[in-house]
C-alpha cells in the first residue's frame, strides 16, 4: 500500500495541496516586456542615435539642377533668366562641354572624387555715390539637421572662383562667397575671400553654437568689379559637419 493510501484522507489532501503550491511558485511564466526593446540594452542606445546632417554637393551637372537636399533660395522669374545656379564640373560650367573653365578647378583638397561642385552667378550695379551698391546673385541652400542645443559644431567646406570661356559679357573673378546660419531666432554669419586665391579651392572651417535642432545654410556671392558678372562654385564633401562636445 502507497504512503498516500495509509495516509488519512483530509492529510493526504492537505499533502496534494501543499505540494500543488510549490509547483507553481517554483515554475513562474516571464512577464513580456514593454516597448519590445531593453531599456538596459546597448539597442536602445543604438536606436536613439542621430547624426548631423550637411548635405554634400555632388550630383549630375546641369544648369537650374541642384545636388540633392539643396534649392535655390530667390526663385523670382527675373532672378531665374539672370542669375541662374546649376551644378557644374571641375572643368566645364554647367558640365556643357562648349563652355570649358579658362582655367580648370583642380582636384577637391578634401580628397573626395567626384568633381561636382555648386556654381553661383552674381552681379553688383552702382547707382552712383548716394546710392550703395546692390548685390544681386543667385542664392542657395540646405539644412543642417539633428543638432544638440547648446553643444559646438564645425562645419567644413570650400569656395572657389572661375570664369568661362565662351560667347557672352566676359565675367569677372568672384570677390567673395557669402555664408549665413539661420536659427529663425539667431543668425551666424561668414564672408569667405576669394581674390587671393583665383581658380584655387579655399577651404573654410566653421564654428558654432546650435540654438535649435535645425539650421538653414544659405550661400550667394559677390563679384570683385562693380557692374561686372561673376561665378562663384562651392563645394561640400561627405561627413562635413562634426560635434565638437
Amino acid at each position: 500500500m502507497s504512503l498516500v493510501q495509509k495516509l488519512p484522507i483530509g492529510l493526504g489532501l492537505a499533502c496534494m495541496m501543499m505540494l500543488s503550491s510549490c509547483l507553481k511558485e517554483d515554475v513562474q511564466t516571464p512577464e513580456p516586456q514593454v516597448g519590445g526593446v531593453n531599456e538596459s540594452s546597448g539597442l536602445r542606445a543604438a536606436y536613439s542615435m542621430t547624426v548631423p546632417e550637411f548635405a554634400p554637393t555632388s550630383g549630375p551637372t546641369g544648369i537650374a539642377l541642384l545636388p540633392a537636399k539643396w534649392e535655390r533660395v530667390n526663385n523670382s522669374i527675373e532672378d531665374l533668366m539672370l542669375f541662374p545656379a546649376g551644378t557644374s564640373s571641375l572643368t566645364h560650367l554647367y558640365g556643357k562641354q562648349s563652355t570649358p573653365w579658362v582655367t580648370p578647378l583642380p582636384p577637391h583638397p578634401s580628397g573626395a572624387v567626384t568633381g561636382s561642385i555648386i556654381t553661383l552667378t552674381a552681379k553688383t550695379d552702382y547707382f552712383g555715390a548716394s546710392y550703395a551698391n546692390i548685390d544681386r546673385g543667385s542664392y542657395v541652400s540646405t539644412k543642417l539637421k539633428n543638432l544638440k542645443v547648446g553643444k559646438k559644431y564645425a562645419i567644413t567646406f570650400y569656395g572657389a572662383s572661375t570664369i568661362p570661356n565662351g560667347p557672352g559679357e566676359k565675367s569677372v573673378y568672384a570677390h567673395q562667397l557669402h555664408a549665413k546660419i539661420d536659427f529663425g531666432t539667431y543668425t551666424y554669419g561668414k564672408e569667405v575671400d576669394l581674390t587671393a586665391n583665383n581658380f584655387n579651392w579655399v577651404k573654410t572651417i566653421w564654428t558654432f553654437e546650435a540654438k535649435s535642432t535645425e539650421a538653414t545654410i544659405i550661400f550667394k556671392a559677390t563679384p570683385s568689379q562693380d557692374k561686372k558678372y561673376s561665378y562663384a562654385h562651392l563645394f561640400v564633401g561627405n561627413n562635413a559637419i562634426k560635434q565638437l562636445d
